[in-house]
């Protein structure tokens, strides 16, 4: 059974970043929840805080996407998530989602070649 809303906030209080991501995507997508993208970027930021890679991953979807709107720092978050990847069932997919979307923002940034190099070694690997 999945946990409500108040119980993810009260574990993301607590400590556990993980449920900070969960509760962040529920404000983000509007689900049991009424959507708050502002609290939805608080808690990835919280979760990255405290090395959450998934929440730096998010965290940085809506700093590239969103409001307000911060390329830049949005491309150091899927950086960070790429580098600090495992290497095991879903976390190595998603740690590739990080990878290539630091690819496409370095595209879109001009810093092509480092980037590139990276995630042609992550994902041959």
């Amino acid at each position: 059974m999945a946990a409500t809303p108040r119980e993810l906030e009260r574990r993301c209080e607590a400590g556990q970043a993980r449920e900070c991501v969960s509760l962040g995507i529920l404000y983000a997508e509007g689900k049991s929840v009424v959507a708050d993208p502002q609290r939805a970027l608080t808690l990835f930021t919280q979760a990255c805080d405290r090395r959450d890679l998934m929440g730096c991953n998010a965290q940085g979807r809506m700093l590239a996407q969103g409001e307000p709107r911060d390329v830049p720092k949005a491309h150091a978050l899927y950086d960070r998530a790429c580098r600090g990847r495992v290497l095991t069932g879903l976390r190595a997919s998603f740690t590739n989602v990080s990878c290539t979307s630091a690819v496409v923002l370095s595209v879109w940034t001009g810093r092509k070649r480092r980037n590139w190099r990276r995630a042609i070694r992550f994902s041959s690997s």
